[in-house]
């Protein structure tokens, strides 16, 4: 449900930022965040006491925390606190310089309900249990995050960023975003984008974990920096049961790295690798992996489910297994190499290795048929079989 814009309080008077802004009267010297004109506030030098925007008196648009300003919770009373909560539409809160923070003891920023939402950060974000949380009963739309270069949001026992029922936005990370948990918990989202160029970690869950909203939604993974969880080996969870056609896609490009296995749950899902990918891959059915390039490596092993298909491409290369599980699948591995078994359970399924395409590893067919076209190129392991084999057009070493 969207608020009425017209009906929200356009200024700000000196009797309802009393009701506004919780005052620690203990303390004089400690700052406080103020109104700068309009729906603005200002939160300026020393160590302000939070700011909470009361239900009642929706008025609040945008919350800028200016070089060498501090805003903690420790005004704030009651409940789960959170240093800054906003609770309207069109809420933004903008930490202006490496020099400005927001430091909850449990949230860094919470802010609920309405829609047009969005997070400017170049300095620190941090929470005890969440430093970013957007979203809560009602589905909110078009929520904008951007961690810049100098930006960290972290969570020394959570998540750094934590959305829920979020239709449409995005996280757009330059600096570092990091959690005990998770980097990032996106729980029932549709068309959001998580562009990465700065780095995102966890220590304990998974560094990005999206769950979908609902059925045929998609979301989008774009990755130019680090994805890491190299304590529990966790980067990357799209958690759907089978059967849904929501999806994933997650393009890892040249200069990305993922350091940590990979679980895509759901059908369809796509993966396009031109980087480090150092981790394991379990797929769920009809998934499409596309390893390109001479700087594309994936160093673990690769499950998947029922029709997915794997193209090794363009000098591109895999270390560990493949695993066709399920209703079988196709493989093709074009001037590229692949240094692990491949393994052919159950249903029909097509491997092409051609243009001086390599396999190192032995290929093994179990309970089922595989056609295998060699085409001027070499496979050095063994082929053993206890379904069938057919062997299409050999111009290569087998």
């Amino acid at each position: 449900m969207r608020y009425n814009q017209s009906t929200k309080l356009g200024f700000l008077t000196s009797t309802s930022l009393a009701a506004l802004i919780v005052v620690g009267l203990s303390n004089q010297a400690i700052a406080q965040c103020a109104p700068a004109g309009g729906p603005i506030v200002n939160c300026v030098g020393g160590t302000n006491t939070g700011y909470k925007e009361p239900a009642m008196m929706l008025g609040t648009k945008t919350v800028n925390i200016l070089a060498g300003s501090r805003v903690d919770d420790a005004g704030v009373m009651g409940g789960l606190p959170a240093a800054i909560e906003l609770l309207g539409a069109g809420d933004s809160v903008n930490v202006q310089d490496p020099t400005a923070s927001v430091d909850g003891s449990q949230i860094g920023i919470r802010i609920r309900d309405g829609n047009d939402h969005g997070v400017s950060n170049s300095g620190r974000i941090t929470g005890g249990i969440t430093g970013v949380a957007i979203g809560w009963i009602a589905t909110v739309s078009n929520v904008q995050i951007a961690n810049n270069t100098t930006g960290v949001i972290s969570s020394s026992g959570g998540t750094g960023v934590y959305l829920e029922r979020i239709d449409g936005g995005s996280i757009n990370n330059a600096g570092t975003i990091s959690g005990a948990s998770f980097g990032i918990d996106a729980t029932l989202v549709e068309d959001v984008t998580i562009s990465n160029s700065g780095t995102i970690t966890s220590t304990s869950g998974y560094a990005i974990k999206i769950s979908p909203l609902r059925n045929q939604a998609t979301n989008t993974i774009n990755n130019s920096g680090i994805i890491s969880n190299t304590t529990t080996n966790q980067a990357i969870l799209f958690d759907k049961a089978f059967g849904f056609a929501d999806r994933i896609e997650i393009n890892n490009q040249v200069t990305g790295r993922i350091n940590g296995d990979i679980r895509l749950y759901g059908i369809r899902n796509y993966l396009a690798n031109e980087g480090i990918i150092k981790g394991n891959l379990f797929c769920g059915p009809e998934q499409r992996i596309r390893n390109i390039g001479a700087n594309a490596t994936i160093t673990g092993n690769l499950q998947l489910y029922s029709y997915s298909d794997v193209s090794n491409r363009q000098g591109a290369t895999i270390i560990g297994d493949i695993d066709f599980r399920i209703s079988g699948g196709e493989l093709l591995n074009d001037d590229s190499t692949i240094i692990g078994n491949i393994y052919i359970t159950d249903g029909y399924s097509y491997l092409t290795n051609q243009n001086r395409g390599t396999i190192i590893g032995n290929i093994v067919v179990r309970d089922s048929a595989l056609e295998l076209l060699n085409n001027g190129s070499r496979i050095t392991g063994n082929i053993s079989s206890i379904g069938s084999i057919k062997l299409v057009n050999d111009m290569g070493g087998i």
